[in-house]
């Protein structure tokens, strides 16, 4: 990130830090509720009929999914809605926005992506 942003910087471009306001921070627990309740409701056959074709990982998504309370699911939503009616605001002219897609460095191999016992 700080390489491609000097680089930008070199290149004639004005790169700026942008902080989001508050609201923002709660985006990533929204996400995972919102994640976690539709991945449920687009697997319900899968879940219904395969359960135990299912990996243990995947399992568990699923039924975070289907014990999320409604109203937390729908509180999620309403927040990304807000947060998404809210970008222009934050981020004013900018014309690009330089941000990382994960935290940290990426993992070696594919082996663990597929192990990562997180969920």
């Amino acid at each position: 990130m700080e390489e491609a942003a000097k680089r930008l910087n070199e290149a004639g471009a004005e790169v700026i830090d942008v902080k989001l306001p508050d609201e923002f921070a709660g985006l990533s627990d929204a996400r995972e509720i919102v994640n976690d309740r539709e991945r449920a409701m687009a697997m319900a056959d899968e879940w219904h009929r395969h359960r135990d074709r299912i990996s243990e990982r995947l399992r568990k998504i699923i039924q975070r999914g289907l014990d999320a309370p409604p109203d937390d699911y729908a509180a999620a939503v309403r927040l990304a809605e807000r947060c998404r009616a809210g970008l222009d605001a934050a981020f004013g002219a900018a014309d690009v926005l330089l941000a990382p897609c994960v935290r940290g460095e990426a993992p070696e191999g594919l082996s663990r992506a597929l192990t990562n016992s997180s969920a």
